[in-house]
């Protein structure tokens, strides 16, 4: 899904460009809020499954990908260290920030623990 929101916001980024109206243009634009929103609860919604997934509300399934911000190639934690100096986000802009810097340079190897139904199948040692 990571690869999938680095293209999204490419051609996101190509259609701003030739956008006509600034609105239109505005659309095209893929924030890292609405990029990681579009994997998880738009995607749900999208399928009309939003009340057993997509979000963290009581009683819904709980099947979930943790990210480590850190665990990247090295332009990921680089990017990271622009944008935190090294400590943790303490703003809605730095935590857009590092969703921005995972969505655009990160990969597998940025999964720290996968969840199904609740338990965890996937631990990074």
């Amino acid at each position: 899904m990571l690869s999938v929101l680095h293209d999204g916001y490419k051609v996101g980024m190509l259609n701003h460009g030739t956008a006509k109206d600034p609105a239109e243009a505005e659309r095209n634009k893929l924030s890292a809020y609405r990029a990681f929103w579009s994997i998880t609860l738009g995607g749900a919604e999208g399928l009309y499954i939003d009340e057993l997934v997509g979000s963290f509300a009581p009683g819904k399934e709980a099947d979930l990908v943790v990210l480590d911000w850190n665990g990247g190639q090295a332009a990921q934690t680089w990017h990271q260290s622009l944008s935190l100096g090294g400590g943790s986000p303490t703003t809605k802009q730095q935590a857009a920030d590092l969703l921005f810097g995972i969505m655009m340079v990160g990969d597998d190897r940025c999964v720290a623990e996968t969840w199904v139904m609740g338990n965890r199948l996937f631990a990074r040692t």
